[in-house]
């Protein structure tokens, strides 16, 4: 498994999913996952968890690595 250093992040705008793009194949999961972007504000690597902030309800969110879909802007997937 590739091993991320996530305090890279920090500062950085990035989007999260809850689940990946492929994992369509439900008729259910055809809707648009849920996605949130925002800016990191802090990330630990162990346990691996990223602090955002979501400049559209201007609150802040923890999500982990394992359980979310990051992409970060400007950056090739």
């Amino acid at each position: 498994m590739n091993e991320r250093d996530w305090t890279e992040l920090v500062g950085k705008e990035i989007t999260v999913d809850d689940k990946p793009i492929s994992s369509a194949d439900d008729e259910q999961d055809l809707a648009r996952p849920t996605v949130y972007r925002g800016t990191v504000v802090s990330a630990t690597n162990d346990p691996a968890a990223l602090r955002i902030f979501l400049p559209r309800t201007r609150k802040e969110m923890t999500v982990y690595p394992n359980q979310w879909v990051i992409r970060v802007i400007g950056e090739a997937p």
